[in-house]
């Protein structure tokens, strides 16, 4: 009974939230698979891509100081959230690039600023590699995928033996997970909680496949089939990476990395912000996005 209180309590968080940033919920029905997403405002259509384990609803903050001026995309990743989620497919990263193309080409997309937090930032890069066409301006928000990078926090801590963090098995995981994720966790009431608690302990055999067929760690480094290092130096369009200073899942040396790798990158980094800064300064973000936005504007 319980549970289900929390749940309707949970949804209609969600529903305010949605409400608030000017989005609503769409599903899109292609051959590869249902996707979700959010969408609302109009304007320069922005495609925001969420992070490992995180759902569509990670940009609702951001999404709220967006919708005026901008058309707003948030998409549950295959494997995540309301998307399509098949134990048998691989979840390798052609796969999913292949996945976010169909999507794309359904909603016949072009001229878009992309922007991914963590492995959406991944995907991101990766995509706008691939399809530089159909992309204006790439953001990258804390981005996975920077192989040279100096090891971080959370990195160390599984080395030396701990649980990984990013597959949480109960709500004291859980707990730990938001601590590593946030430089000051938000409050959350319990409702909340306990609702989070279980989508992310959900599927677990899912995310362990989708973790490990995204990166594997090889004595003391990690193995990108995508580096970030290298593959941006391959998409000529302008490209903004913010990071947070206080980032204990990816190392803020990664922003600093692709800045010394990569000539056309701006490197934006904010202080006292962890892993998840559309989350914990979306007002913040949102003005590097107008400032990435008028950017372009100049060059066409």
């Amino acid at each position: 009974m319980k549970t289900t209180i929390n749940k309707f309590l949970f949804d209609g968080y969600l529903w305010c939230e949605r409400k608030l940033a000017g989005l609503s919920p769409k599903q899109l029905v292609t051959s590869d698979g249902t996707f979700a997403y959010l969408e609302g405002g109009k304007g320069q259509t922005i495609l925001l891509l969420h992070g490992f384990g995180a759902n569509k609803d990670n940009w609702n903050k951001l999404a709220k100081y967006l919708t005026r001026d901008f058309h707003v995309i948030a998409i549950d990743l295959p494997g995540f959230g309301h998307s399509h989620h098949d134990p048998e497919a691989s979840y390798g990263l052609a796969d999913q690039l292949t996945r976010l193309l169909t999507f794309v080409q359904h909603k016949q997309l072009t001229n878009v600023m992309l922007a991914g937090n963590s492995y959406g930032g991944y995907l991101a890069a990766n995509f706008a590699a691939q399809h530089p066409e159909r992309i204006r301006t790439l953001l990258l928000l804390n981005p996975l995928g920077v192989a040279s990078a100096k090891h971080s926090e959370v990195f160390n801590y599984i080395a030396a033996g701990g649980h990984n963090v990013l597959l949480p098995g109960n709500q004291e995981e859980y707990a730990f997970l938001l601590q590593k994720c946030f430089y000051k966790v938000p409050y959350l009431p319990d409702f909340a909680i306990e609702q989070l608690t279980r989508e992310a302990t959900s599927n677990p055999s899912l995310k362990e496949k989708i973790f490990f067929a995204t990166h594997e760690r090889s004595g003391d480094n990690l193995i990108f089939e995508g580096p970030l290092e290298q593959v941006l130096k391959t998409y000529p369009g302008p490209t903004v990476v913010c990071w947070g200073t206080e980032d204990k899942i990816l190392h803020v040396d990664g922003g600093r990395v692709l800045k010394r790798e990569v000539e056309h990158i701006k490197l934006v980094e904010f202080e006292k912000i962890g892993h998840l800064p559309m989350l914990e300064a979306p007002g913040t973000m949102a003005k590097e996005i107008y400032k990435a936005h008028h950017e372009a504007k100049k060059r066409t």
